[in-house]
């Protein structure tokens, strides 16, 4: 005996033209999430590498507001000096205009060529009046991407003039590459007067 069931099912066609629309969709739905997290990629870098710059500004700053500006005979070779692409300065340890043990002088420059980075060095007052300071430390990195030379053709530090200094920066999140839409330049520039 025949039983006929009315229940209906998918056919084999069905199921595929479903598979092949869910297929479309989710590749849709894939690259916009692909799109969203490049994006967003790209964003999060231009991010870190302005807080970069800007926290090697800042320091840049703090060693300048530090400095011994005072241009006493013994302080003369540790004073402010703009020294190309960079500057050279001092810190008088105790304040009294003299060189002493534990003073400290520093150099930031922008080195020239495809390195794109400033650096830093510095040495140290070892021994009474007279020419007895440490050797110089390797330069180290300070901040990097950054655009040699700015576009407004400053160098890295400026003296403004009444004692004050403006230091900018430029970075670019690849500076040896010109200028486009996803390689837009950022300038940070401050001015800073040492308080000694």
């Amino acid at each position: 005996m025949k039983q006929c069931s009315n229940e209906k099912g998918f056919t084999l066609l069905e199921v595929l033209v479903a598979i092949a629309v869910l297929g479309l969709v989710m590749a849709g739905a894939s690259g916009i999430f692909s799109s969203v997290q490049q994006a967003w990629r790209k964003q999060r870098n231009t991010l870190d590498l302005v807080q970069n710059a800007r926290w090697a500004m800042e320091f840049m700053a703090n060693e300048v507001r530090h400095a011994t500006v005072s241009a006493a005979p013994a302080w003369a070779q540790t004073q402010i000096i703009l020294v190309g692409n960079g500057i050279q300065l001092g810190r008088d340890s105790d304040g009294d205009n003299d060189v002493d043990i534990g003073d400290i002088q520093v150099q930031f420059r922008r080195p020239a060529g495809a390195t794109a980075q400033i650096q830093r060095r510095q040495r140290t007052r070892t021994g009474p009046p007279g020419p007895l300071w440490s050797a110089w430390s390797a330069w180290e990195e300070l901040a990097n991407f950054i655009v040699l030379p700015n576009p407004s053709g400053n160098a890295l530090f400026t003296d403004a003039g009444g004692g004050l200094y403006t230091i900018e920066l430029t970075v670019r999140p690849q500076p040896t590459l010109p200028i486009g839409r996803e390689n837009r330049d950022y300038t940070l520039r401050t001015q800073v007067r040492p308080r000694n």
